[in-house]
């Protein structure tokens, strides 16, 4: 799709400086303030290619009733977001001539796959929401074939190529309406037109699933809160030392012995589950096995192929924490293990997403000295048997149609020469970020010094005395939704580097976090990272995105997000957001 300059899109819209309401902020949007109102007699027509899958077919028509109930029966009411006192609501009569009849969502293409590969995505959409007079502008093409054929007056307009932007603008359009506090849904914008696409293919949420137990429900929860906020990406943390929440159907005891509970992990169907419904809303699930370290769960099952399992009281001398273990690495054993269990999982994943983390953070060189097939500690020593680890680990991957990803500490610490496929995840900053895409691997970005939900939380280890007061985690202080928004995955790299960045995530690793805090905890926090890698940390003219913009768009967003279910913290007193400007810092400069 061909982007124009905003000023030469719809010439009669009254431009606004600012976008109001949709978060994240679209690459061009243009509206009135005409009000136009839509209800249950409104008809939602799905005008496809004849060949396309009856699959996405079949997905976008869940994604178009999803829409339908969010716009229509399950609106915001924006009170907390108009100034105190002043009736908001538009006049209700008159109405029937000002409603929207028809939506036409229009998809270009079937030529998509089920589980595209990044280089095959494509998320643009364009939406078109018709004045009182009707579509005001069709000195686009496609536009005016589509008004030839549908009609100017009471009929909105999604286009986009593939089924992804399609879900996209559903979202998006959603955002452009409000519930009167009587009766009726109306928007107070028209008209719009909205041309948008994402900055990053990869925008992700990492959720850890070892460190506490999240049922099902939860993830979806986690999942629907992602949609809105336009990530693709659910990264699936399902294991680590602490337990193995997974069904591995040829090997049972890993999940009857691993679990924290009886029955607490996630068997075959629950996985296909959480992938379908990911699906179903634009979003890749991207499942994580970390390995060799933070695999002492394994060890509950098969105790043979781990090495310094549960190391105490010095677990600190093996471990980044408690419990030490990490797969032996010379060891034939380990091999049969990692080839059966890839054979047994990756396939059931393929056909949603051709991707599979191998991890590979935090490997501890002492552990190794306990291995029998190493027994040393030295890096230059273990190195090899590193290297002939991974080769085997990720040509099990491969022969089951997925790419590898893995953590950064792989090529830049220990310095193993992986294919430039692989795709390398990056944590510790952005010296990071440079000294991956420097060797030529595609990046996910994310540091810790901005994009960790569970930092500011305080130590959850005991102490013994007052040595440690005040028993700050190593992470802290907490990251604020601006100090999230501040971070931009490419900053100081060169064009030709830049573009090895695929995107990043946020984290929420679960020392501190379960199902009954990860709402208020992730949410809308990492909506802020979620518009950084939707739109961009800069604008057109290249500035950075100010707080005074992006505030009462989060907040409102926050809002649309309780009125769904999602019990996501506010981000200021609710004072300000009836006092728009009134709660900035005074500028002294």
């Amino acid at each position: 799709m061909v982007y124009k300059e905003a000023s030469e899109l719809v010439a009669s819209l009254v431009f606004a400086k600012f976008a109001i309401a949709i978060w994240p902020i679209p690459a061009i949007y243009e509206h009135g303030s005409e009000i136009v109102w839509i209800d249950r007699t409104t008809k939602w027509v799905f005008d496809y290619p004849n060949d396309l899958d009856p699959l996405i077919d079949r997905r976008v028509r869940r994604a178009i009733d999803r829409a339908k109930h969010a716009t229509v029966k399950n609106q915001l009411v924006p009170w907390k977001l108009k100034p105190h006192g002043v009736d908001f609501d538009p006049p209700a009569d008159g109405r029937h001539h000002s409603t929207i009849r028809k939506v036409i969502i229009q998809q270009l293409s079937s030529n998509e796959t089920r589980a595209p590969a990044y280089e095959q995505m494509d998320e643009s959409y364009e939406i078109y929401l018709p004045g009182p007079k009707g579509i005001q502008s069709t000195d686009y093409g496609l536009l005016e074939a589509l008004v030839q054929k549908h009609g100017r007056m009471s009929t909105a307009y999604i286009v986009a190529p593939k089924s992804a932007g399609v879900i996209q603008a559903l979202t998006t359009f959603s955002q452009l309406f409000y519930a009167h506090t009587k009766d009726g849904v109306y928007s107070p914008l028209a008209p719009v037109a909205i041309k948008d696409k994402p900055k990053f293919v990869h925008r992700g949420v990492n959720l850890d699933t070892s460190r506490q137990w999240y049922p099902k429900a939860a993830i979806l929860k986690v999942i629907d809160g992602m949609a809105w906020n336009k990530f693709n990406r659910l990264h699936f943390h399902v294991t680590d030392s602490q337990s193995w929440p997974l069904e591995v159907p040829s090997m049972p005891e890993l999940a009857l012995k691993g679990a924290y509970y009886k029955g607490l992990y996630y068997n075959t169907s629950d996985v296909q589950d959480i992938y379908m419904y990911a699906e179903d809303r634009g979003i890749q699930v991207i499942m994580e096995i970390d390995m060799p370290g933070h695999t002492s769960s394994i060890g509950l099952a098969y105790p043979a192929l781990i090495t310094g399992q549960n190391i105490q009281p010095l677990w600190t001398n093996t471990a980044a924490q408690p419990p030490s273990g990490h797969l032996k690495l010379n060891n034939t054993n380990v091999e049969d293990f990692l080839t059966n269990l890839f054979n047994d999982v990756v396939p059931r994943l393929t056909p949603y997403c051709k991707y599979f983390h191998t991890g590979g953070d935090e490997v501890n060189k002492n552990i190794y000295l306990l291995d029998e097939g190493i027994k040393s500690a030295d890096q230059a020593v273990i190195k090899p048997y590193l290297e002939r680890f991974l080769k085997h680990a990720h040509g099990a991957v491969r022969r089951n149609g997925a790419t590898p990803f893995v953590w950064e500490e792989m090529v830049l610490e220990w310095g193993v020469d992986l294919p430039k496929d692989v795709i390398v995840q990056t944590w510790l900053g952005d010296e990071s970020v440079k000294g991956a895409v420097a060797k030529g691997y595609r990046v996910i970005a994310g540091t810790y010094q901005n994009w960790y939900l569970d930092c500011g939380n305080g130590q959850w280890l005991d102490f013994h005395g007052n040595s440690f007061y005040p028993y700050n985690d190593w992470c802290g202080p907490k990251k604020s939704w601006r100090t999230m928004y501040s971070y931009d995955p490419v900053r100081g790299l060169p064009a030709d580097q830049a573009k090895l960045v695929l995107g990043g995530e946020v984290h929420i690793w679960s020392e501190q976090i379960d199902e009954y805090s990860i709402d208020s905890t992730v949410w809308p926090r990492a909506g802020a990272a979620g518009e950084v890698l939707w739109s961009g940390r800069q604008d057109a003219q290249g500035k950075n995105r100010t707080f005074p913009d992006a505030s009462p768009r989060l907040a409102e967003i926050r809002e649309r997000m309780v009125n769904w279910g999602i019990a996501a913290s506010p981000i200021m007193q609710l004072w300000c957001h009836q006092h728009d400007g009134d709660c900035q810092f005074p500028n002294t400069s």
